[in-house]
């Protein structure tokens, strides 16, 4: 069932994009079975790694009966697979947001950014489904493992894929306003509005994450070699940059 689930959000997704850039009622329609549908799937797996279902390939590398219940739960984002369902559901929640805010811009949003959902939806469903089966059911996972079962487990990713979902809307609303040729004030008051909750929240998920590389692994303080703390800071480091740019612009020169 989660199989045919995440391919319906596939199509969903696609119709919201299409529909978008069409101005058709289909955005409408594409948008809300998206977001129902991905919850959907996340719904069902975050079940599968909490009853531990035996016949399940994620839930039997992620969960297991001796694995506590939070950290089953956190299997969400414990592999790729589940990551990449969980963080296109994030975005998807995202983009409708930015449409129920800025209607209008709702054609570019919706074509812009369902077609984002659609790209991340397509991967996960193609190459990294999270609901593939064993040919052989077993009884008993590897559970998610030991350096990974510590409670920044249970906070930090979620909290980085909201700041990194987030990072994509300044994209996303300036490229509706170039399609508008609105690239005035209402648009750059729009572009700090996001931009900040983006900083913030993006920041203090690379905090909990150096935190936890810190205690955990004990480098020495230097948690920048983690990859995914570095996938985090460059585009924090981008978001200071456009902060500061604002700042200073709106004291002195015009632009854009």
């Amino acid at each position: 069932m989660g199989s045919v689930v995440l391919i319906g959000s596939v199509v969903a997704a696609v119709a919201w994009a299409s529909g978008g850039w069409r101005q058709s009622r289909i955005a409408d329609v594409g948008r809300w079975a998206t977001l129902a549908l991905t919850a959907l799937a996340v719904t069902l797996l975050a079940h599968d790694l909490w009853v531990v279902e035996p016949s399940s390939a994620y839930v039997a590398r992620f969960s297991s009966n001796r694995t506590p219940l939070p950290y089953r739960f956190a299997g969400l984002w414990g592999g790729m697979e589940g990551s990449m369902l969980t963080w296109s559901s994030v975005v998807a929640g995202c983009v409708a947001l930015v449409h129920a805010r800025h209607r209008a811009q709702a054609r570019a949003v919706d074509g812009l950014g369902g077609g984002l959902v659609a790209t991340f939806l397509a991967v996960t469903a193609l190459w990294a489904s999270p609901f593939a089966s064993l040919d052989v059911p077993t009884g008993r996972g590897d559970g998610l493992p030991a350096v990974l079962q510590h409670p920044a487990m249970l906070v930090h990713p979620p909290i980085l894929y909201a700041g990194l979902a987030l990072s994509i809307v300044p994209m996303v609303v300036t490229i509706a306003a170039l399609v508008d040729r609105a690239l005035d004030d209402a648009w750059r008051a729009t572009l700090v509005s996001w931009t900040r909750p983006a900083w913030l929240v993006l920041g203090v998920g690379m905090v909990l994450g150096s935190n936890w590389a810190y205690a955990e692994l004990g480098w020495g303080g230097f948690w920048a070699w983690d990859p995914v703390e570095n996938a985090a800071l460059v585009p924090w480091l981008l978001l200071t940059a456009l902060l500061h740019t604002t700042r200073t612009r709106h004291r002195g020169a015009d632009w854009p």
